[in-house]
């Protein structure tokens, strides 16, 4: 039975200017892998079926038939497009059509008519283009020059197109560096949202407090670091009243009784009673600071 690696060494594509490349995309799309997987188990086996039908793409690109009508898909800018022989095929070097009018169009939105360039896709690939991203722990495990890279490149990015970024991270410092406003969770549930610079250097939540407080310096040296006190609950035994109030140090007897909503706290806002004139313990700005 014939190996991976075997079966890309004898593929005979003298005509294609790509021919190991067009070798693996066929060979990746018979076995249903990614090209990846060719390079990360070149010693697998590769059953017979498979074997043929690699066999007999390979005989249909040395007919001269392109790859993306074998495959039947072509990539274009962050689009997987459906291709046949009675389409013409996206050509990479479209993609800086697709780059230029991105950088031209204007914030507000717009239309874009797409004429006479056969299949329509610089106009998918506008219309695709993402303006909110979701990035969930996209730094987390990597080391620290790569989280460099990928924070850049993400900033570029916003700067480039115009995107937004709904940012999730527990490293304080990739947020202090991406985001513009941030909101800091307990238990599902936001306790304080404001701009980044005022929530870091001058919190207002005794949680977000605790957060920043265990965040150690450089400019002094201590035998032991600050941490929150207590344990976080489990999602179904949530106390009531505001959910941080058993290891809270200010909370009062409100706390325990009352879920308090998001109030004005100097230039944030705290899902915190004691930013509520009407309490009956108010804390001064002073002792939150």
């Amino acid at each position: 039975m014939p190996t991976i690696e075997s079966l890309l060494h004898s593929a005979d594509l003298p005509d294609s200017p790509s021919a190991r490349l067009d070798a693996e995309w066929l060979l990746a799309a018979a076995l249903g892998k990614s090209t990846s997987y060719l390079r990360t188990w070149p010693e697998r086996e590769v059953p017979g079926d498979l074997a043929e039908r690699f066999a007999a793409d390979l005989a249909r690109r040395r007919r001269g038939e392109p790859v993306a009508y074998i495959l039947g898909r072509q990539g274009f800018w962050s689009l997987e497009l459906e291709v046949a022989p009675d389409t013409l095929i996206p050509r990479p070097d479209t993609e800086l059509l697709v780059e230029t009018a991105l950088q031209l169009l204007p914030a507000t939105p717009a239309r874009v008519l797409d004429l006479g360039t056969g299949t329509g896709a610089i106009a998918l690939a506008l219309a695709a283009e993402p303006k909110l991203i979701v990035a969930d722990e996209p730094t987390t495990a990597l080391d620290v020059s790569i989280r460099a890279q990928i924070l850049n490149l993400l900033k570029d990015l916003q700067a480039r197109l115009g995107l937004s970024y709904i940012f999730i991270s527990h490293d304080l410092g990739v947020v202090k560096h991406i985001a513009d406003r941030v909101a800091v969770m307990y238990l599902g549930r936001i306790v304080e949202i404001g701009p980044v610079r005022e929530v870091v250097q001058r919190p207002a939540h005794p949680y977000t407090q605790g957060l920043m407080g265990s965040i150690p310096t450089l400019e002094s040296r201590v035998e032991r670091l600050r941490q929150i006190e207590g344990a976080m609950p489990r999602l179904g035994a949530i106390p009531p009243g505001c959910p941080f109030n058993p290891r809270c140090p200010k909370r009062f007897d409100r706390c325990p009784v009352e879920r308090p909503e998001l109030l004005p706290a100097r230039a944030s806002r705290a899902a915190c009673w004691l930013y509520d004139p009407a309490s009956a313990v108010h804390v001064p700005e002073a002792e939150v600071s």
